[in-house]
């Protein structure tokens, strides 16, 4: 699959690249990503601005995102397969 990854702060160090799909872990899921929305928290945290000791690289910087559960990881039971799911930032 193709993503847009953030290996270090600065919007030089964005660089659209192929990377292996991942397959989700225990409590995981896999979303198929139908729309984003970046917005100026993507920006602060691509820039290095909003906290940046959170922010694993790489990264794949995009806060809000709407799509369809496509894989499930051992222990998932409130999402199934084709569920229409939206993301929120830091959400654990």
């Amino acid at each position: 699959m193709k993503a847009w990854l953030l290996k270090d702060f600065g919007l030089n160090n964005l660089k659209l690249e192929e990377v292996e799909t991942p397959t989700p872990k225990a409590g995981e899921l896999l979303i198929k990503v139908g729309a984003v929305s970046l917005n100026y928290r993507d920006k602060a945290i691509v820039e290095g601005f909003y906290e940046p000791h959170l922010v694993p690289k790489p990264l794949i910087p995009v806060s809000d995102a709407a799509g369809t559960v496509v894989a499930v990881g051992e222990g998932v039971s409130r999402f199934k397969l084709g569920d229409r799911v939206n993301t929120t930032l830091y959400s654990r």
